[in-house]
C-alpha cells in the first residue's frame, strides 16, 4: 500500500487523472453490460419463455436473494378445511409449496411437483384437487399423496398455471379450474375434463397482440350467478365474460360504460421508471429503438474494452518476445565451438 499510494504521488495530475478516467470506465463498463444484458433480456421477456423456465445455479444467487425468496415462502395463496373422514387440519397453500395444520403443528404435503407455488384448492370428500404453478395435482388419500391429473386437457405437457379452482352450488361434483390458458372443467369431481378455452377464446376479441390475447384467457377468478347458478362468470386480466352452461355458450360481459367515467389509476414514479426501462412504457411499439440501444451499448462496452486490452496485449506479446530472443542469443554465444578463454595477461 505505502507503494501503491507512493506512486501515485508521484504521477503527474493529468497522468493521474488518466489512470482513474482508465479504471472508473472498466469498472463501470461491467455495470453498464449487466444493465444493457438484463434490460434486454426484460424487453423480451413475454416472447422468450424459456427466461421463466430456465434456473439460475445456486452459485450465482447471493444470499440475500436467498433470505428474500425464502420469506417469500410466508406468502400464503389459498386455504381449505377437509370435509368428510378427513375433517380436522387446514390445508395451506403458499408460494413454497403445501401444508396442514393440525394440532401437533404444521407439516409439509409433498407434492410431485417439487416445491411448486401451490395457488388454488378443492378439497372434496374422496378427491383433493390442488392447483400449482405447474399444473393441476389430485390425492385420493387426504393428501398422504399426490399424482398429477392428466385426463383430457391436462395431459398438455406444458402444465398450465391453476389460478383458481371454484365448485358449482348446486352441483358440487362440477368444478371449474381458472388457469392461465383458459377455463376447464370437471362433471366428476375432477376425474374427468373438458377444456372450454377455445369457446372463451371465440368470445374475446380478436384486437390486440398476442400478449393482450394471452390476457384474455388468463381466468383469474370465477363466480356463479346467485339467481342462476348454473351461469358462471369468468374473470380474466382483460374483461369479464359469462358461460351458459345450459347452452354451452360463453359470452363478452361488456361494462365499458360503466367504467367510462371513472379516471385510469395514477401511475407511480416506481413503476414509471420500471415501465420506461422494460418499454412498457409504450407498450412495446418501441422495442426495435430498445434492441438497438442495447446492441449500441454492449457494442460500446465491447469494443472500448479491446481498445485498451489490445495495446497491451501487443506490447506484452512483443516485450515476451525481445525476451525470447535476448535468451537465445544467450544461449548461442555461451556454447560456441571452438572458443577458448583467454590466457590471463599478468
Amino acid at each position: 500500500m505505502p507503494s501503491i499510494m507512493s506512486s501515485i504521488g508521484k504521477m503527474k495530475f493529468i497522468t493521474l487523472n488518466r489512470e482513474l478516467h482508465k479504471w472508473a470506465g472498466i469498472l463501470l463498463s461491467v455495470g453498464v453490460l449487466v444493465i444493457t444484458v438484463t434490460g434486454f433480456a426484460l424487453l423480451h421477456e413475454k416472447s422468450w419463455k424459456w427466461l421463466k423456465r430456465t434456473e439460475v445455479p445456486d452459485i450465482l444467487v447471493p444470499a440475500l436473494a436467498v433470505e428474500r425468496e425464502r420469506a417469500k415462502a410466508l406468502d400464503v395463496k389459498a386455504l381449505a378445511s377437509p370435509r368428510g373422514d378427513a375433517a380436522g387440519g387446514i390445508v395451506i397453500g403458499s408460494k413454497s409449496g403445501l401444508y396442514q395444520k393440525s394440532a401437533a403443528g404444521i407439516a409439509t404435503m409433498a407434492l410431485p411437483a417439487g416445491q411448486a407455488e401451490v395457488t388454488a384448492l378443492w378439497l372434496g370428500e374422496e378427491r383433493w384437487l390442488v392447483g400449482t404453478s405447474r399444473g393441476l395435482f389430485f390425492s385420493t388419500d387426504y393428501g398422504r399423496s399426490w399424482d398429477a391429473v392428466v385426463d383430457g386437457p391436462w395431459g398438455d405437457t406444458k402444465r398450465p398455471r391453476v389460478n383458481v379452482l371454484a365448485a358449482s352450488p348446486v352441483s358440487p361434483s362440477t368444478i371449474y379450474a381458472g388457469t392461465k390458458t383458459g377455463v376447464y372443467r370437471s362433471n366428476d369431481g375432477g376425474v374427468h375434463w373438458d377444456d372450454l378455452s377455445k369457446r372463451l377464446a371465440d368470445a374475446a376479441s380478436r384486437a390486440g397482440d398476442e400478449e393482450e390475447m394471452e390476457k384474455k384467457q388468463d381466468v383469474m377468478t370465477i363466480a356463479f350467478e346467485p339467481n342462476h347458478p348454473t351461469t358462471v362468470l369468468f374473470g380474466s386480466h382483460r374483461g369479464l365474460y359469462r358461460y351458459d352452461s345450459d347452452q354451452d355458450t360463453v359470452a363478452p360481459v361488456d361494462f365499458s360504460a360503466a367504467m367510462a367515467s371513472v379516471p385510469a389509476p395514477p401511475m407511480t414514479l416506481a413503476k414509471y421508471l420500471n415501465d420506461l426501462h422494460t418499454g412498457k412504457l409504450f407498450a412495446h411499439k418501441l422495442w426495435i429503438v430498445y434492441d438497438l440501444i442495447a446492441i449500441g451499448l454492449a457494442l460500446f462496452v465491447a469494443t472500448g474494452l479491446y481498445i485498451w486490452i489490445y495495446p497491451k496485449s501487443v506490447k506484452w506479446k512483443k516485450e515476451r518476445e525481445q525476451a525470447r530472443a535476448r535468451e537465445t542469443r544467450s544461449i548461442g554465444t555461451s556454447s560456441l565451438p571452438g572458443e577458448r578463454p583467454l590466457p590471463h595477461q599478468g
